[in-house]
């Protein structure tokens, strides 16, 4: 179900972090809403703008108002789906650790190693302009072409057997994203490789994605590098540059041109998404609303908003939301005790002024104060005992928290 905004401006519902607001421009989604588990792993959007998700409970498909969820019970080869991808034509592929299952709007195929496919182990697919699959897999690609699979290895060219991501880009060549070898582009008859003896910032790449010029963006560990469209080093783009951390796990660019980057830095346990337009760098994690800092791929709607795949569900970036952006502010919030057995003291320091909404796990408003003062205390004797969100807007940031009754 689509979200609804339950206040204007200075509320959002905590448990629904995506109500718009300016620092807070993300509609989520989780089990709650439809989604079969909130470890979602991929996001691919279909011709009719709709959304469908990679997730470890099956695939799930959202036409901004329901969801249709297809596992093994439907034909699926495996529920824990690593990829997803749309063809021309409108199937739906799926990528897993047992193979693939194509869905061409009734019933799922499935495709494994007995049929040709390199190895089951599907790390990432994409179609190319003819209609072509190409499936990058543990040991190489794999290309579909309606009837037989055609396979690519080291022998053929590619600098590494590990294939975790592929990209097709303006000129229908294909891209293929290694561990440890950099990228190779494939025209259809031969390899090129570009990697740090190239100018990449990092032989490790995870995405790529084109600009309208035809440039391409490079996807590492240690930010972005930027090659022009004859494979000529142009930039690094990194944490200094303004990236919200530089390990990106995917790029894709908007219908204006804006570059946007998902990030998760797993040593650090942190992510985010950042946004790139022209020389301005606007970056967006868990305080300002995004569901989970655990992000792993990113597509853009008709309407240009970004989705964003999580381990915590699926965030929405509201498109037009981008250039409002403002400095925001750092307020400390003091919550104390937690889990709460009577009263719930709460201290906001840094804000002249705030606001707290306290709402049960179904988004059920039970209690609302303006802070004035800078404390209050929150009666929650008559409370059932469970989880509560608690949302604090302080200025121009919103802050969630869990509270646990006792």
């Amino acid at each position: 179900m689509q979200k609804t905004l339950f206040f204007i401006l200075i509320f959002a519902a905590p448990l629904f972090i995506g109500s718009i607001h300016a620092q807070q421009p993300f509609v989520n989604y989780t089990v709650v809403d439809g989604l079969p588990d909130e470890n979602v792993l991929d996001v691919a959007v279909d011709q009719n703008n709709h959304l469908w998700f990679a997730t470890q409970e099956g695939v799930a498909k959202f036409d901004r108002t329901s969801w249709v969820v297809y596992t093994t019970a439907d034909g699926l080869l495996d529920n824990f789906i690593n990829c997803i991808a749309i063809a021309p034509n409108g199937d739906v592929w799926a990528g897993t650790d047992a193979g693939v299952s194509r869905y061409d709007g009734v019933s799922w195929t499935t495709y494994t190693f007995a049929d040709g496919l390199l190895n089951n182990l599907v790390n990432h697919i994409a179609v190319d302009m003819d209609g072509i699959v190409w499936i990058g897999v543990t040991g190489g690609v794999s290309s579909w072409n309606d009837t037989l699979f055609t396979n690519y290895t080291v022998a053929h060219g590619l600098p590494s057997p590990m294939v975790g991501f592929v990209g097709i880009d303006n000129s229908n060549n294909k891209w293929f994203c290694t561990w440890l070898g950099g990228v190779a582009r494939f025209d259809g008859q031969s390899f090129t490789v570009y990697d740090a003896d190239s100018g990449l910032i990092d032989n490790n790449v995870t995405s790529v994605a084109f600009d309208a010029a035809g440039n391409i963006y490079l996807g590492t560990y240690f930010g972005i590098t930027v090659l022009d469209s004859s494979g000529t080093w142009l930039r690094n783009i990194e944490h200094a540059d303004g990236l919200y951390h530089e390990a990106v796990m995917d790029i894709v660019f908007d219908s204006k041109g804006n570059m946007w980057a998902g990030i998760f830095v797993d040593y650090l346990f942190d992510g985010g998404l950042t946004a790139m337009s022209g020389t301005q760098f606007w970056s967006y994690g868990m305080p300002e609303g995004l569901v989970s800092l655990i992000v792993s791929r990113l597509a853009v709607d008709d309407d240009d908003n970004i989705w964003i795949a999580t381990g915590g569900g699926v965030s929405m970036f509201i498109g037009d939301q981008l250039q409002i952006k403002e400095p925001a502010i750092d307020p400390v919030i003091r919550l104390f005790p937690n889990p709460v057995v009577s009263s719930l003291s709460l201290e906001v320091a840094g804000a002249e002024a705030a606001w707290c909404v306290l709402q049960d796990l179904r988004g059920r408003t039970l209690y609302q104060q303006k802070i004035e003062a800078g404390t209050a205390i929150i009666d929650m004797s008559g409370f059932a005992r469970g989880v509560y969100m608690l949302s604090i807007d302080a200025g121009n940031r919103v802050i969630n928290r869990k509270i646990v009754k006792q």
